[in-house]
């Protein structure tokens, strides 16, 4: 009895830290695709990248922020920000914004760090290899990079990617989110793995069921 109500404690805790990142992520994509500056920033330099808490947990996937950046010749910025789902939809949604400089950066490498528990510093090839594992596994099931995520300045796909955490996911695991059209994304695992074949965890049933002691 006592494992069980700490086992849904720690449900609750990653239900609310997906709900925030993906609440925050939601909220930062309203800004404008400029895809101008997409165009322009291509060509930059990369510059620091970061990747959030959460990336090597073994026990059960957590989201997790990827943040690539590329220096402007006047030392301004440009981050592409990626909220990544390693077991199923791959890149769930990302948002492209200019940075005045490294203060700018500082500020929204600490807004990312509060919304999943801390950051990290990580070398761009790291951040590739999450970013691009996760979005091979998702190609598999018809799952595309959201829209909004500027995947131009995550740079071409390196020719071999490192063997992160949940690179080599056996069967796909799915959590839904606020914005996710669950119907569509199940009839989609049902078709091409088979009911059965995957893991579904449905957020809302576990903030119903779940009491506190």
């Amino acid at each position: 009895m006592g494992n069980e109500r700490r086992r849904q404690k720690k449900l609750e805790r990653k239900r609310k830290k997906r709900l925030v990142a993906q609440k925050r992520a939601r909220v930062s994509s309203v800004e404008a695709y400029d895809r101008a500056l997409v165009r322009r920033a291509v060509n930059y330099p990369f510059g620091p990248c970061f990747v959030s808490a959460g990336w090597d947990v073994e026990d059960e996937p957590e989201l997790v922020s990827l943040l690539i950046t590329r220096r402007a010749p006047d030392g301004a910025m440009v981050a592409a920000m990626a909220l990544v789902d390693r077991t199923c939809l791959g890149v769930k949604n990302g948002y492209a914004r200019a940075l005045d400089g490294p203060r700018a950066l500082a500020e929204m490498v600490e807004m990312i760090g509060r919304v999943h528990g801390g950051i990290e510093p990580c070398d761009l090839l790291f951040a590739q290899s999450i970013l691009f594992h996760a979005i091979d596994y998702a190609a598999q099931f018809g799952f595309a990079p959201h829209r909004d995520f500027p995947l131009p300045l995550a740079g071409v796909r390196p020719a071999a990617l490192l063997d992160t955490p949940w690179s080599r996911v056996e069967r796909p695991f799915y959590m839904d989110g606020p914005d996710d059209d669950v119907a569509r994304i199940l009839a989609r695992l049902d078709a091409v793995v088979g009911e059965g074949n995957y893991d579904f965890v449905s957020e809302s049933e576990l903030f119903d069921d779940y009491e506190e002691p």
